[in-house]
C-alpha cells in the first residue's frame, strides 16, 4: 500500500491495474427442449471499455442486459454459449483468476443487517487486503469518506425488523464491500432500482468518481434520467439481444438523429432511446439488417487496434485472498457477532425455552409420584422432548442458513474465501447454540419433572439432546442446499419429519416396524429415543421392574451403539452437505 500525496489518499496499488475489457461477438442461446427450440437471447454483441470509463448498459425489458452483465463478470449461466469471448487486457478471462480481479454489486443489497458500515468494510478488508492493521484501518476510513458514509458509519445497517440505514446508504455499503480491495473492474446490476431520483443521482455520481478519479473500469446495467445520462462515458443499447448502439454516450443522440429518430426538445435522451428501441419498425429494421451491430463491431475493432499495445502491456493481477485458517477465523467471529446482535434470535430463543419448559412441567411434573403408570408418561416425555429439540434446531437453521447463504454467495463469487471455510464456520457457530440451549433446557426441567436422579444420567440425557439438535441442524442444511429455496425447504420439512417420527419406535413399536421401512435406519428420533429410554430406565428406583418396561419397547441397539450410529450419521450428513453445497450453490 502506498500514499498518494497528490490526492491525499491511500492506494492498494498491488491489486489495481489499468483494465481494458473487450467482448467479441457474444451469442447466447436457450437450451432446447421437446416443446421449445433453442433461441438466441444475445446475438453477436461486441464492445470495449477502457480504464477510467463508465459504461451504461441500457435497453427495454428482455433486451439481454442481465445476460450480458453475467457474461462479462464471468458468472455461470444456464444457457448455451454459442460464440464469442471476453478479454481482459488482451487475455481471455477463462485463462485468468478473473473473479478475484473484479467487483460485482448485485441488484439486491445483500448485507449482514446486524453490522455497521465500518464493521462490514472491516470484515471485507480482512478477506482481501494483506497489509498491517494500521494501514488497513486507514484504508477503511478513507473508503467510508469516499462513499459518503461518515455520518452513519457506526449505525446498524438494519432490515425488516430493525430500522437502520436508508436505501441509498445500503447501496453505498454494497459498493464499498466490492471496492475496499481496489478492484480494477466493477460490475453493477441496476444500482439505482428502488431509489428516489436524488439518491439515484448521488449513486451514479459516486460511480463516475470511482471511474474518473480512481481509474476503475465501471460497467452497470441501469435506468437513467437526463442528469444521470450526462455522467456516462460510454453507452451500450440493447434491443432483443442485439446491439442497437455501442460507443460514446455523447454521440448517441446524433446517431439516432441521423437514422431518423431525432431527440425531441426538453426530453430525456435515455427515455427517447428506449422509446425508439420499442418501435415496431425499428425492431424489424434491426433484426433484418443488424446494421448498427456491424457498425459498432467495426468501431470496436478500430479502437482495439489503437489500444492493443497499451492494454497488453498491463498484466492482470488478482487481489489477496485470505488463507483458509485466517478466513475461517474471520467468518466465525463475524457469525458470532451477527448472532449476538440479532434481537429475533435472542428473544425468540428465550421465549421458546420458557414456553416449552412451562408446558412440559404442566404435563410431566413429579413423575415418581405416578408409580407404575409413569412408565408410559416417561416414554411420551422422551419422544416429546426429542421432537421439540429436533424441530427447534431444524427451523432455526431454515432461517439463519438461508440468510447467511446469500452473503456467502455474494462473497464467494468474487473469491473472498472458499466453500469449505464457510461451511465449517457455520457449523462451528452452531455448536455453542446447540450446547447452551440443551443444557439450559435440562438444567431447569430435569429434576423438577423427576427424571432418573443419578447425576450421570442427567449428563447422558444432555448429550442425547445435543445429538438431537445436531441432527436437526444437519438435516435442515440438507433440505436448504438440496432445494435451493427456503419455501421449498420448508415444504419438504414435513416429508422428512413424518417418516422420522414413524421410525422412532414410540408411535410404532420397534418390533412392528417392517425391515423395508428405510427411514428408521437414518431417523435421529430412532437412535435418540433408544438412548433416552435406556438411560432413563437404567437403575431407576421409582418404579418396579424398570427392565420389563424397557424390554417391552424392543429396542434394537444398546445405548453406546445407538450413540455411535447417530454420531456417525451426523458426521456423514454434514460431509455430504458440504460436497452437495459445492456443486449446488450455482443454483441458488
Amino acid at each position: 500500500m502506498a500514499f498518494d500525496s497528490a490526492k491525499q489518499r491511500y492506494t492498494a496499488g498491488q491489486t489495481h491495474f489499468a483494465a481494458y475489457l473487450r467482448w467479441n461477438g457474444l451469442t447466447y442461446m436457450t437450451k432446447p427442449s421437446n416443446s421449445k427450440p433453442s433461441r438466441a437471447l444475445l446475438y453477436n454483441v461486441s464492445g470495449i471499455v477502457k480504464p477510467g470509463e463508465f459504461l451504461a448498459i441500457m435497453g427495454p425489458s428482455g433486451a439481454g442486459k442481465t445476460i450480458l452483465l453475467n457474461a462479462l463478470s464471468g458468472k455461470k449461466q444456464d444457457l448455451i454459449k454459442e460464440n464469442g469471448d471476453v478479454l481482459l487486457n488482451g487475455r481471455n478471462i477463462e485463462t485468468l483468476k478473473y473473479k478475484s480481479m473484479i467487483g460485482v454489486v448485485p441488484q439486491e443489497d445483500i448485507l449482514i443487517e446486524t453490522l455497521t458500515p465500518v464493521e462490514s468494510l472491516r470484515y471485507a478488508a480482512h478477506f482481501t487486503i494483506n497489509v498491517d492493521p494500521e494501514l488497513k484501518e486507514k484504508l477503511i476510513q478513507q473508503c467510508i469518506e469516499e462513499l459518503g458514509l461518515t455520518g452513519c458509519k457506526n449505525t446498524i445497517i438494519g432490515g425488516v425488523l430493525r430500522r437502520g440505514l436508508s436505501g441509498g446508504e445500503k447501496k453505498r455499503v454494497s459498493i464499498g464491500l466490492e471496492i475496499i480491495y481496489n478492484p480494477s473492474v466493477l460490475f453493477l446490476d441496476e444500482p439505482t432500482t428502488g431509489l428516489d431520483s436524488y439518491t439515484a443521482l448521488s449513486i451514479v455520481q459516486l460511480l463516475k468518481f470511482l471511474a474518473e478519479v480512481k481509474g476503475r473500469t465501471i460497467i452497470a446495467s441501469i435506468q437513467a434520467n437526463s442528469q444521470m445520462f450526462a455522467t456516462f462515458d460510454r453507452l451500450l443499447l440493447l434491443s432483443g439481444g442485439r446491439t442497437a448502439y455501442m460507443g460514446p454516450a455523447k454521440d448517441a443522440v446524433g446517431y439516432f438523429a441521423d437514422i431518423g429518430y431525432p431527440l425531441p426538445n426538453n426530453y430525456n435522451p435515455a427515455d427517447h432511446f428506449l422509446n425508439v428501441l420499442n418501435l415496431p419498425d425499428y425492431k424489424q429494421r434491426l433484426e433484418d439488417s443488424n446494421i448498427r451491430a456491424s457498425w459498432s463491431n467495426r468501431r470496436v475493432d478500430e479502437e482495439d487496434k489503437d489500444l492493443a499495445q497499451e492494454e497488453k502491456a498491463v498484466e492482470p493481477e488478482s487481489h489477496y485472498v485470505a488463507g483458509f485458517w485466517y478466513g475461517l477465523w474471520i467468518l466465525v467471529c463475524r457469525s458470532f457477532l451477527d448472532l449476538k446482535r440479532n434481537p429475533v434470535f435472542v428473544k425468540t430463543k428465550l421465549y421458546k425455552l420458557f414456553l416449552t419448559i412451562g408446558l412440559f412441567l404442566m404435563c410431566f411434573t413429579d413423575l415418581p409420584s405416578r408409580g407404575q403408570a409413569a412408565a408410559s408418561d416417561r416414554n411420551g416425555l422422551m419422544f416429546a422432548m426429542i421432537a421439540t429439540l429436533y424441530i427447534e434446531a431444524h427451523t432455526f437453521v431454515l432461517s439463519t442458513f438461508n440468510t447467511q447463504k446469500k452473503v456467502f454467495l455474494r462473497e464467494y463469487r468474487v473469491e473472498k474465501y472458499g466453500i469449505v471455510a464457510y461451511f465449517i464456520s457455520y457449523n462451528i457457530t452452531m455448536l455453542p447454540i446447540e450446547f447452551a440451549w440443551n443444557f439450559a433446557y435440562m438444567a431447569i426441567s430435569y429434576y423438577i419433572i423427576g427424571l432418573n436422579p443419578l447425576p450421570e444420567h442427567y449428563f447422558i440425557l444432555c448429550f442425547v439432546c445435543v445429538l438431537v439438535s445436531m441432527s436437526g441442524t444437519s438435516w435442515s442444511q440438507f433440505l436448504v442446499i438440496a432445494t435451493g429455496r427456503i419455501d421449498l425447504a420448508t415444504s419438504a420439512t414435513q416429508l422428512v419429519l413424518n417418516p422420522f417420527m414413524l421410525g422412532s419406535g414410540f408411535l410404532v413399536n420397534f418390533e412392528n416396524l417392517p425391515d423395508w421401512f428405510f427411514p428408521k435406519y437414518v431417523s435421529p428420533y430412532n437412535y435418540a429415543f433408544q438412548m433416552a429410554t435406556r438411560n432413563e430406565y437404567h437403575d431407576l428406583k421409582s418404579i418396579t421392574h424398570p427392565h420389563e418396561h424397557l424390554k417391552s419397547l424392543h429396542l434394537p441397539q444398546g445405548l453406546e451403539e445407538a450413540a455411535c450410529i447417530m454420531l456417525g450419521l451426523i458426521i456423514f450428513i454434514r460431509i455430504f452437505n458440504a460436497i452437495l453445497f459445492k456443486y449446488m450453490h450455482r443454483n441458488f
